[in-house]
């Protein structure tokens, strides 16, 4: 599969419609669109993604959310760092 990096604008046009970008097909996310993400409340499908930077996953633990479906990327999130 060749690489593909998911940009901010990509994230924030995913934000204001979810169903306009299929997040599965990026290998990369840009810094500034793991953090826009982040505050996404509905389903992440980051299944394609290779690899994380390391600003990318700092996300400071406290402002990890706890419940739901937030709870539920952030470990799909905690996976994708183990793996890569």
């Amino acid at each position: 599969m060749a690489e593909k990096r998911l940009a901010t604008e990509i994230a924030e046009q995913f934000l204001a419609d979810d169903e306009s970008v299929d997040l599965s097909e990026f290998t990369e996310v840009d810094d500034g669109a793991a953090e826009n993400l982040s505050r996404h409340r509905g389903y992440l499908d980051l299944n394609g993604l290779t690899s994380l930077s390391d600003a990318a996953s700092a996300r400071p633990r406290s402002r990890w959310p706890t419940r739901g479906r937030a709870a539920a990327n952030r470990h799909q999130l905690q996976r994708l760092l183990q793996r890569c």
